[in-house]
């Protein structure tokens, strides 16, 4: 199957997925929302900069009297194209029940580039970080979530854009060797924050780029990926890339999960019952 027609396959069982449901927007929570860039100052590629955009995430705290167990980043899915309504705020919901602040990312879709979108998730996880001792969590137990291109963007964060690194960063990544994404980004103090994640959840995606899983070993190895949990269904369109991601994880020695839904397809959401699953993982490898 042509790499194209692929892309198209996997933005179509997305859009049918969640096309009955509204799409969120800041305004509708707006005492959750937070902004992850000053005005002026959001670092994008010189093609970019003049585009209309800005990225935010939404708070869905722990009900009252729930204990605080850490906090999750959501990334919704939608081919890098739009963000799903369905992986986002029903996810995070789900997950703050079971004792997880959750930080829904809303990060840039096209035309922007992935690795601007990834700047965007390093960003939000940095500010999460310097609200922990607001939302009642340690701040090194900071996990994500992502759902097909919202796990691809995960993972290349993961890979590449933890740590320090920002948007006036020299950085290699797929896309680009040895330059600043914007070396006309001017660094604040949430850059001096790191990154990192202590767990991934994978949801019918995989490490890589749309469509195309990794199974280059060397660069988990080299990316120290962290403990990452793969979640897809038995009739998923994508499910030999994702064990073939899956193998090559595990061969790099990063300790992984893997939930098989029986009968699903791309696009299930929160159906499945795996939100608790995941949470086991999740207490498992966040201390």
């Amino acid at each position: 199957m042509r790499y194209p027609l692929i892309l198209a396959l996997l933005f179509l069982v997305s859009c049918s997925a969640s096309a009955s449901i509204e799409q969120e927007s800041p305004e509708k929570h707006p005492d959750s929302v937070i902004y992850l860039w000053q005005e002026g100052n959001m670092p994008s590629l010189a093609e970019h900069e003049n585009l209309d955009g800005r990225p935010y995430m939404e708070v869905v705290d722990v009900p009252e009297g729930t204990p605080v167990k850490g906090a999750v980043m959501v990334c919704p899915g939608g081919a890098f194209s739009y963000l799903s309504p369905a992986e986002g705020r029903p996810v995070a919901e789900m997950l703050a029940e079971n004792g997880y602040v959750s930080f829904i990312v809303y990060y840039r879709v096209r035309p922007y580039s992935m690795d601007e979108s990834t700047l965007d998730l390093a960003r939000a996880i940095r500010i999460a970080r310097s609200m922990a001792d607001r939302y009642g969590f340690a701040p090194e137990r900071i996990a994500a979530v992502g759902f097909s291109a919202g796990g691809i963007l995960i993972g290349n964060e993961a890979l590449y854009f933890d740590g320090n690194v920002n948007g006036a960063t020299v950085v290699t990544t797929r896309e680009r060797t040895e330059e600043a994404i914007d070396p006309s980004y001017i660094t604040d103090e949430i850059d001096a924050i790191n990154a990192d994640l202590a767990a991934v959840g994978m949801c019918y995606s995989f490490y890589g780029i749309l469509s195309y899983a990794s199974s280059d070993v060397q660069s988990f190895i080299d990316g120290e990926i962290p403990p990452t949990y793969f979640c897809y269904g038995s009739n998923e369109v994508f499910r030999s890339q994702i064990e073939m991601c899956v193998e090559a994880v595990t061969e790099s020695d990063t300790p992984v999960d893997v939930n098989m839904i029986d009968g699903y397809q791309h696009g299930f959401g929160v159906r499945g019952s795996w939100i608790p699953d995941f949470c086991d993982f999740l207490e498992t490898y966040m201390d």
